[in-house]
């Protein structure tokens, strides 16, 4: 084996392994409950009501609910079950979102969360903070902005 194909082999196995260190602490990081900011008011203020909690749990389980007030009584309903993994696309980090099978959902709930392509549910992270995150779906308009 020549000196050339060696340290080939050597830089492969080493971007490999910090490939998969570097997906291993984003999925760390992301981890947890997240609110997702309402983008879609016109007057920017925040509404705690409207707002989303987006729950990525270490099974790779996303549980995405939302706040309901009925007569003063403040409740959380499910609105979603899908798997997630963190991985790269496009040489950046991104969040695969994919339908649960064990949790089916209708098609308007899988456009609104996934985007259009069902398939790949890519998301391009833009912002991957302990406390915000933002990503993007790829091939959608769809943005996503949380915080903690």
């Amino acid at each position: 084996m020549s000196y050339l194909k060696i340290v080939r082999n050597v830089l492969i196995v080493g971007l490999l392994i910090v490939s998969v260190s570097c997906t291993n602490s984003k999925k760390k990081k992301i981890e947890g409950q997240w609110e997702r900011y309402n983008t879609t008011q016109t007057d920017f203020k925040v509404d705690t009501l409207l707002q989303e909690l987006w729950n990525f749990g270490s099974d790779g389980t996303l549980t995405i609910s939302s706040r309901v007030n009925d007569n003063g009584v403040i409740s959380l309903k499910e609105n979603a079950i899908f798997k997630y993994r963190v991985g790269t696309s496009k040489l950046r980090p991104a969040i695969f979102i994919q339908e649960d099978t064990e949790h089916p959902i209708d098609q308007i709930v899988r456009a609104s969360y996934i985007g259009y392509d069902t398939n790949s549910g890519t998301n391009i992270i833009y912002v991957l903070k302990d406390d915000a995150m933002a990503f993007k779906g790829i091939g959608t308009m769809i943005y996503y902005e949380f915080y903690r």
